[in-house]
């Protein structure tokens, strides 16, 4: 899936593709392809109640909020 739709108050032009990349296993891809460059990978991966969340960019001085890990569980 590729979505080329502006939305206002966005920041950076992007192109972004989502996957599931295995059965329980969903990547999200973005590449910012604006002023500045850089790539952020999401992956979201499920197992029973829980959910993991591993993001990681590759830009030099954006994307900061969007880089680390995180463990959900649904009571």
């Amino acid at each position: 899936m590729i979505a080329t739709i502006g939305e206002e108050g966005h920041m950076y032009d992007c192109a972004v593709s989502a996957e599931w990349d295995e059965p329980k296993k969903f990547m999200i891809r973005v590449q910012v392809i604006d002023k500045y460059l850089g790539n952020l990978g999401m992956s979201f991966a499920f197992k029973d109640k829980r959910v993991s969340v591993v993001m990681v960019k590759t830009a030099e001085a954006f994307l900061d909020e969007y880089s680390g890990r995180a463990l959900g569980h649904q009571e």
